[in-house]
């Protein structure tokens, strides 16, 4: 069980940036597999988590963006966002994954969701710190992290925001796909 392996702050932490309407944080620590390459998750969307797993180090970020309203906007906002958190790091070679469409699922919101995973995906390949940028579905992401497709992030981790708890699950994909690209 993967919360076993982790340890994180109960409390959360307050961040603002220009390109958020909020923004919460929490640090945590991972014991047993530890990355050779930082790995980052992202669960996309107005509403979004994002993950950073640095060594031992864990970030777990959930924030909503600011309200948009013209189209394609909201990947804009998206990948400007993404250059402020990259802006004070100055490591390379870090692994990306981008968590992609549900197939089959129907929400008005399909449209918007596509945007902002877009700009997220465009910061981070157009960015020097990432050698891997993937888009995966979240089904082959839980099977690979979890063993069932069906588990959730929130599942596991049911007292972080459940936009958090899926980006944690695209970094332990990511930081998976680092070790094994290590071997």
């Amino acid at each position: 069980m993967l919360s076993s392996q982790i340890q994180l702050s109960t409390k959360s932490q307050k961040i603002t940036t220009p390109f958020t309407k909020s923004l919460r944080v929490v640090h945590g620590t991972i014991r047993g597999i530890v990355p050779h390459v930082p790995a980052w998750g992202i669960d996309p969307g107005v509403n979004f988590g994002l993950t950073i797993i640095m060594g031992e180090k864990i970030l777990v970020f959930n924030g909503a963006l600011i309200a948009e309203d013209k189209p394609g906007r909201y990947g804009l906002t998206a990948f400007r966002f993404l250059q402020t958190i990259f802006a004070p790091l100055h490591y390379f070679h870090a692994h990306m994954i981008i968590e992609g469409a549900a197939y089959g699922a129907t929400s008005s919101w399909q449209v918007g969701l596509s945007e902002v995973r877009t700009g997220f995906y465009l910061a981070s390949a157009l960015s020097p710190l990432f050698s891997v940028v993937e888009i995966k579905p979240p089904k082959n992401i839980r099977k690979v992290v979890f063993g069932d497709g069906t588990i959730k992030g929130s599942d596991e981790w049911p007292l972080l925001n459940h936009n958090a708890a899926d980006s944690l699950a695209m970094a332990f994909y990511a930081a998976q796909y680092g070790m094994t690209e290590a071997k």
